[in-house]
Parts: structure tokens; sequence; C-alpha cells
């Protein structure tokens, strides 16, 4: 994808990922436990997005200046974010 300037492959494309960040690499990606939302991290960013749709979910905002590491607990109901 050109704003990020990659995408997930495994012989095909899976997903292109966009961000309106546009200078923000993706820097930690995990799967919800039921597979149903992807949760990319960015400078200050996590995106969450509904897999097999366009739309974004949502976007959060954080003071770390740089997120390493993504988690869902496994019932899925938090998000632990590091960096």
């Amino acid at each position: 994808c050109p704003a990020l300037g990659w995408a997930l492959t495994l012989g095909f494309l899976l997903l292109g990922l966009t961000s309106t960040h546009a200078a923000s690499p993706v820097t930690a990606l995990t799967f919800s436990p039921d597979s149903q939302v992807l949760a990319s991290a960015g400078r200050r960013v996590v995106t969450l997005r509904h897999v097999g749709q366009t739309n974004q979910v949502t976007t959060l905002e954080t003071d770390l200046p740089k997120l390493t590491s993504l988690a869902f607990h496994p019932n899925g109901g938090l998000l632990g974010v590091a960096g």
C-alpha cells in the first residue's frame, strides 16, 4: 500500500493497510481472539479495523512516542498497549 509501503501477504493480498497518519509506520499488529478485529500500532496511534471490511472502527491516540506491542485479553474485552 502506498501510504505504508507494504501489505500483509501469504501468496496473495489479504489486507492492505492505509493510514490517515501518512508518515507513521506500523510497529505492531494483533488480531482479536475471535479474529474479527485487527489492531495496528504506529506513532502515538492505535487503529482498530473489522477484518474483511474497509471501514475503520476507531483510532486511539496515546502519549507514548513509539508503540511497540499490542495484545488482546483472551476474552477480547481489553487491549494492552506498550511502548
